[in-house]
C-alpha cells in the first residue's frame, strides 16, 4: 500500500511537473511573441519615413567613407546637404520622442548605432564590390542639387532597411519606381 501511494504521489508530481513545464512553455511563447511585437516598434509614414531613408543614406556614406577611404566625399556630402541633414535629424528626434517618450533619445541612439553596425556588416560581406558601389553612390550624391537628397535616398535598395514597417501602403507608394 505504501508503494502504491508513493507511486501515485510520484505520478501526480510528474503530471504537475509536466503541467508546469507546459504552462512555462506557453508563457514563454506568449512572452516572446509580445516582445517581438514590441521590438518591431511603431510604424512610420510620410516625413518620418523619408527622414529614416535619408539617415540610411547618410549612414551608408559614412561607412563607405571609413571602409573605402572616401572621407573627402563624405565631408563634401555633409557640407553640401547640411540643411537637409539637420532638418531630417530634427524630424527623427521628434519621431523617437513622440513614440518612445522619455526614452526617445536613448532609442534614437540605439537606432543610429544599429543601422551603422548593420551597414558595416553588409559592407564587409560585399568585399571589394562594396567600394565600387559606394563610389557610384558618392558620384550620384555629388551630382544632386541641394533639396534633392530625399529623391536619392528613396531610390536606394538599402533605404528601407531601417527596421520600421510603413504605416500604410501610402508610405510604400511614395517611393518612386523610376531611377532618379
Amino acid at each position: 500500500m505504501y508503494k502504491t501511494r508513493l507511486l501515485d504521489q510520484l505520478l501526480l508530481r510528474g503530471v504537475n511537473w509536466m503541467r508546469s513545464k507546459t504552462i512555462a512553455a506557453a508563457t514563454l511563447a506568449i512572452g516572446l511573441t509580445a516582445s517581438t511585437a514590441l521590438y518591431a516598434g511603431p510604424c512610420v509614414s510620410g516625413s518620418d519615413q523619408d527622414s529614416m531613408r535619408v539617415r540610411m543614406l547618410q549612414t551608408e556614406l559614412m561607412v563607405a567613407a571609413l571602409s573605402c577611404d572616401r572621407r573627402d566625399g563624405y565631408n563634401a556630402f555633409v557640407t553640401r546637404f547640411e540643411n537637409e541633414l539637420v532638418g531630417h535629424g530634427t524630424t527623427l528626434r521628434r519621431f523617437f520622442g513622440r513614440e518612445f517618450g522619455t526614452r526617445g533619445v536613448q532609442m534614437l541612439n540605439r537606432f543610429i548605432t544599429r543601422i551603422a553596425n548593420e551597414t558595416s556588416q553588409r559592407s564587409s560581406s560585399m568585399g571589394h564590390g562594396y567600394c565600387t558601389r559606394a563610389t557610384a553612390l558618392f558620384e550620384r550624391v555629388a551630382a544632386t542639387v541641394p533639396g534633392g537628397l530625399i529623391r536619392v535616398a528613396r531610390n536606394q535598395e538599402f533605404s528601407e532597411l531601417h527596421g520600421f514597417a510603413p504605416c500604410s501602403t501610402d508610405a510604400v507608394a511614395s517611393r518612386p519606381t523610376s531611377a532618379e
